[in-house]
């Protein structure tokens, strides 16, 4: 009975995460508000929001859509329209408590940006009781070109005022005692085009220092003019050139809708024997030729997020012998169309890498990986302390692949529609395994293997789900160390079995529903396989079949709804204790 009502928790569980969990609840709001504030366009309420039993899934498939059909105008796909709409009825109950959250993560600035982002939309005119129709346009900031100075008349102290000679909004202000910068307004300098000429204005001055039809010798100069480091604002608009290299202590940070065309056969952004560097808000589009989008090689303290990354004929982003590299909301896409190469690619001598909450889809790429995180006779002897959080990979080869890393966090990651191995984990082409590998929480579905270990030791397979899969859904090799545990897995409908076991040191507590051929095939020795609970769904197949394995123990498990044998030994399989069953 104890083994019936685990298994009806965890169909329960299940059917609550493929079919009615609604991802805009405020107790998820990062799975929630950020996918409609941050990847989400559209002229209308979109008829994916239009009922709250809404699933993640459903969602994610419909972003990705809108994304593919807006390729030639990602710019405009990014804005936000009209997504605002909905955080008092998905986010939060108001601006309040945006603020209050924003300081409970710890950020202690918010953005102009983001204030104009909660309040621009219906209901929530930005000027209180004015009716200005400039603020409402599906733009990323508002237009006061023909306004002028402009208070907020809604009990909040903050002015904004259009400045014709930059062509930028300024303003200041305080609100619920918490300091509001404009980004603009702290730049060191600020570059835009007028489409043919490219302007580089030092913020501190107001004065034009740089100027001239060459986008990338205007940005380069810039740069490099700054001998102490800051922040270069790269307003909205189009910059074609082969190749920017960035210096120490260096902020790049693009206003929405700024977009990078890179014409060379190098990378577009260059973060090479840095440290302290930022690349944010950009979209970067490369060519056939273009070797990757972002390229960073022996630099510390990096950042890059909320950028849009890819169309290159190698890698999206490139890490390589550096350290401290944290690699966030970003969408990369439409890599690797020259040779074979992953979306995201961490290389060796690499330490606390973090990959969090990236979208990373391909379709059109052959054998390729989303996110690869591998060390190769190229690299120093080094990589460690890799974090693949919170992300979803779709649409490729593998979904996330680690060859000769260790103290490796693989978690909380959406991974399908994947070709071969949704998480695949394996040994370095220095024959260096994976080791101390801990993989858990993770969503798999429709991939030819969920989770395929082939060369790791010390590694945790632990609460992943798996659904749908076309073999198996957890397969463990025979090169396998002897420390690896299978644990609290629920793996559903899977075209093989739900396991294929030949080395691990213990599989416990799983949940199998449906297999098609056995819930578990163990040819391996020295197991403890117990407390699994297995539902045939009426197959004459096994349950638990051990082939050619010895000195396994296999207790305490739960074979229901099978019209085959419940446990089986087969081949040379002997002195296995079988008991308790």
């Amino acid at each position: 009975m104890k083994k019936l009502i685990v298994a009806i928790v965890a169909i329960i569980l299940i059917a609550v995460t493929f079919s009615y969990s609604n991802p805009l609840e405020k107790d998820e709001k990062d799975d929630g508000w950020e996918w409609v504030n941050k990847y989400y366009h559209s002229n209308g309420k979109p008829s994916i929001l239009e009922t709250d039993e809404l699933t993640y899934e459903d969602f994610l498939n419909k972003v990705m859509e809108d994304a593919k059909n807006a390729s030639n105008s990602i710019s405009e796909w990014n804005e936000y329209s009209t997504a605002l709409y909905y955080f008092t009825q998905y986010g939060y109950d108001t601006f309040s408590d945006f603020i209050n959250y924003t300081k409970e993560e710890g950020i202690d600035e918010v953005s102009l940006l983001d204030w104009f982002d909660w309040y621009k939309y219906e209901g929530n005119p930005i000027w209180g009781s004015t009716n200005i129709s400039d603020t409402f346009l599906a733009t990323d900031w508002i237009h006061l070109s023909n306004i002028g100075n402009i208070t907020w008349g809604a009990n909040y102290d903050i002015q904004a005022f259009f400045n014709a000679t930059s062509g930028m909004l300024e303003w200041k202000g305080v609100m619920d005692n918490l300091s509001i910068n404009n980004i603009q307004s702290e730049a060191s300098y600020i570059i835009w085009t007028n489409g043919t000429h490219y302007f580089a204005m030092n913020g501190e001055t107001e004065m034009i220092e740089f100027s001239g039809t060459d986008a990338q010798s205007v940005i380069q100069a810039a740069i490099n003019a700054l001998s102490e480091g800051g922040k270069i604002f790269i307003k909205r608009g189009n910059y074609t050139f082969a190749v920017i290299n960035l210096k120490s202590n260096i902020s790049l940070i693009g206003e929405k809708g700024t977009i990078f065309y890179g014409n060379g056969n190098g990378n577009i952004i260059g973060v090479i024997n840095v440290e302290n560097v930022t690349v944010q808000g950009i979209t970067i589009k490369g060519t056939n030729d273009t070797e990757d989008a972002i390229t960073v090689f022996g630099a510390s303290n990096v950042i890059i997020r909320d950028c849009i990354v890819g169309w290159t004929g190698e890698e999206g982003i490139f890490v390589r012998n550096s350290n401290r590299v944290w690699i966030i909301n970003n969408i990369v896409t439409q890599y690797g169309s020259a040779i074979i190469s992953p979306g995201i690619d961490v290389k060796g001598g690499s330490q606390d890498i973090f990959i969090i909450k990236n979208v990373v889809y391909s379709p059109a790429v052959v054998q390729s990986p989303c996110i690869e995180i591998r060390d190769d006779e190229n690299d120093p002897p080094l990589l460690s302390r890799i974090f693949v959080i919170g992300n979803s990979v779709m649409d490729d080869f593998y979904g996330i692949f680690v060859a000769g890393a260790t103290d490796t966090e693989i978690s909380k990651n959406m991974v399908y529609n994947i070709d071969r191995y949704g998480i695949y984990v394996t040994k370095s082409s220095i024959s260096t395994i994976s080791s101390r590998i801990n993989i858990h929480d993770n969503i798999i579905k429709d991939a030819e293997t969920g989770i395929y270990m082939y060369y790791g030791d010390y590694v945790k397979v632990t609460n992943n789900i798996i659904y749908n899969t076309e073999s198996y859904g957890i397969y463990s090799q025979t090169n396998m160390g002897d420390v690896v545990d299978i644990c609290e897995n629920l793996i559903i409908s899977p075209g093989g079995s739900g396991m294929g076991v030949y080395k691990a040191k213990r599989v416990s507590a799983n949940t199998i529903i449906s297999p098609t051929l056995y819930g578990m095939y163990c040819p391996g020795s020295n197991m403890l396989i117990c407390d699994n609970y297995i539902d045939m769904g009426g197959s004459s197949n096994r349950g638990i079949y051990i082939y050619n394995g010895v000195n396994n123990s296999i207790t305490n498990n739960f074979i229901t709804n099978s019209a085959g044998y419940g446990i089986a030994e087969g081949n040379t399989a002997d002195y296995n204790i079988i008991k308790f069953n």
